[in-house]
């Protein structure tokens, strides 16, 4: 009982948010190791604020409700619908392309109109959709599908939106964040690896800031130099263990240090 309070919304029913950040890297994860699809459906229920306001807050619990059960049947047993707060709810689609996600988010749409409130009547949902990228991090995930969602209200609301991949996120919301799947199991190299994403991290807050060039240049100056330090011991470690193309792996190293000194020569430009 303990578990399902901690796991639920006590209003819907629906999984919360807590339970969602416990699986959603689990999720990533499993769809970077097997290379499937994965989706995501972000909804608002439009002029909810209304209903509050003309009816009061009853009318309005009641309303989340009956929409969370409408869309509960509309989706498959292997999604998970998850209050994520307010009238905010995502959908987390495995094994699901954005094309997928889209017919889902249609049928949404049309079971939410067709069901009208007894006391509140015909209701519409706004919805953004996107596919995952490869690696991507939900922070950046979750950015693309807030903005598909914004964009639909844009729209005029009762609209579905697909993010587009190609949409440039300002770069002071974006991090890398160290997965599970990158792990190598080797000690030196996971934790090098996260001193370098922190380092990068570092370097992209810059990158919004009103800092001069000069200050992006000493982050890059440190990033290069952590590099070095890195692809030295990991070349003594694979070579050690006798790592397969163990030549090509050292050629794809001195590649990268080549774009990374640039970095430093284009700062100005």
């Amino acid at each position: 009982e303990i578990l399902y309070l901690g796991y639920h919304d006590q209003l819907t029913g629906l999984y919360n948010r807590h339970y969602f950040e416990t699986i959603i890297n689990g999720e990533m994860d499993r769809a970077d190791r097997y290379k499937e699809p994965l989706s995501m459906l972000l909804l608002d229920l439009d002029h909810f604020k209304a209903v509050n306001d003309t009816w009061g807050h009853l009318v309005g619990d009641d309303l989340l409700k009956t929409m969370s059960a409408a869309i509960q049947k509309e989706i498959r047993s292997t999604d998970t619908l998850v209050r994520y707060g307010g009238e905010e709810l995502i959908i987390l689609m495995p094994h699901t392309t954005k094309a997928g996600a889209l017919l889902v988010a249609d049928k949404i749409q049309a079971a939410i109109k067709i069901n009208p409130h007894h006391t509140a009547g015909i209701q519409t949902v706004s919805i953004g959709v996107a596919q995952r990228m490869q690696s991507e991090s939900f922070r950046h995930l979750y950015l693309r599908l807030d903005h598909a969602l914004y964009q639909a209200k844009e729209n005029g609301r009762d609209c579905v939106v697909a993010s587009d991949e190609r949409i440039q996120i300002p770069s002071d919301q974006m991090r890398i964040e160290w997965r599970s799947v990158w792990e190598s199991g080797n000690t030196i190299i996971d934790t090098q690896h996260k001193e370098l994403l922190q380092i990068a991290n570092n370097l992209l807050d810059l990158t919004s800031s009103a800092y001069i060039c000069q200050d992006e240049e000493e982050k890059i100056d440190l990033l290069l130099k952590h590099i070095e330090k890195h692809f030295e011991a990991e070349e003594k470690i694979l070579e050690r263990i006798g790592f397969p193309n163990y030549e090509n792996h050292v050629a794809v190293h001195q590649s990268l240090l080549l774009r990374v000194s640039g970095l430093n020569r284009n700062c100005g430009n």
